[in-house]
């Protein structure tokens, strides 16, 4: 529930027009990166049997956020790259 509960203090900045952009990239790579291990280490404990399921779908939400998150950078650089 904590790791939950610390994913929606993250918010994106807004430009004046109203259009969400993504912001400080990396310190929202360094939450999920670390949320990630927290939630490896959680399956790895004995403790986990009570809410295995929703350990297990935190992973595989954490998982899609994070790959998202790269694809996301990755285009980024491409257009940067191209100007």
């Amino acid at each position: 529930m904590f790791l939950q509960l610390s994913l929606t203090e993250v918010q994106f900045n807004s430009s004046d027009t109203n259009i969400p952009i993504l912001s400080q990239l990396d310190d929202i790579q360094v939450i999920m990166d670390d949320h990630y291990v927290k939630t490896l280490a959680m399956r790895g404990s004995a403790f986990v049997k009570p809410c295995e399921g929703k350990a297990q779908l935190l992973r595989l939400a954490l998982q899609l956020v994070t790959d998202s998150l790269a694809a996301d950078i990755e285009n980024i650089l491409i257009l940067l790259f191209r100007c």
